[in-house]
C-alpha cells in the first residue's frame, strides 16, 4: 500500500487484478490514490495467491496448523511481532490459526505428522506467518494437509518411550502471553 501511494506504477498494475479496477488505468489509480483502500490492496494480495478475496488466503494458511485441541502447551498471540520475537528469543515454530499466532515446540510439529527436523522448516526460517521460502512453506502445507486427513488411533495413553530431541525447538516456549 505505501508503494502505491508513493506512485509505484508495479503497484498500480498489481492492483488492476482487483474487479473494481481492472478497466482503470494505471495512470487513472495513481491519480486517483484515495480511491485505493487497505482491503483492495489485500485483495490484490490473495488473487495473486490464487485466493479469492483476503479472508479466504488467511483462512487456507491457517487451518491446518491448529486442526484439533491440542495437550500441547504453545505461546498465543494475537499479534505477529509479539510472535516473532518470542520465536526469535526461544526457539521453536510460529505457526497460524484463525489470524492469530502461536510459537510451539517440535512435539507439536511431530503431532502434527510432520518431521520437525525437515530442511523445509529451515528454509521457512520456522515462521509459516512470513516464510523465507514461500516454496518451501507450500511444501509443508501439503503434507500438513495430508496428514490431517489421515485417520489417527487413540490408544488413550501417551508414548513415554520417545524422548524429544534437546533442543532450543523441543522445549515449551518460555514467552507465555
Amino acid at each position: 500500500m505505501a508503494e502505491f501511494r508513493a506512485g509505484s506504477r508495479a503497484a498500480a498494475e498489481r492492483l488492476r487484478k482487483v474487479p473494481a479496477f481492472s478497466a482503470s488505468s494505471v495512470d487513472d489509480l495513481l491519480r486517483d490514490v484515495e480511491r485505493v483502500q487497505l482491503k483492495h490492496a489485500q485483495w490484490a494480495v490473495a488473487l495473486e495467491e490464487g485466493q479469492r478475496d483476503w479472508k479466504t488466503l488467511k483462512d487456507a494458511a491457517d487451518f491446518f496448523w491448529y486442526p484439533r485441541h491440542s495437550a500441547h502447551l504453545n505461546a498465543w498471540y494475537a499479534r505477529y511481532d509479539d510472535a516473532r520475537a518470542c520465536l526469535d528469543q526461544n526457539g521453536g515454530y510460529l505457526l497460524t490459526h484463525h489470524g492469530k499466532y502461536f510459537v510451539c515446540e517440535a512435539g507439536y510439529v511431530r503431532s502434527l505428522g510432520l518431521d520437525p527436523d525437515d530442511p523445509r522448516w529451515t528454509a521457512v526460517g520456522y515462521d509459516v506467518a512470513r516464510p523465507l521460502d514461500k516454496r518451501a512453506c507450500a511444501e509443508l502445507v501439503k503434507l500438513a494437509e495430508a496428514e490431517a486427513k489421515k485417520p489417527r488411533l487413540m490408544t488413550g495413553r501417551p508414548d513415554f518411550s520417545r524422548r524429544p530431541e534437546e533442543s532450543s525447538r523441543s522445549a515449551p516456549p518460555k514467552c507465555l502471553p
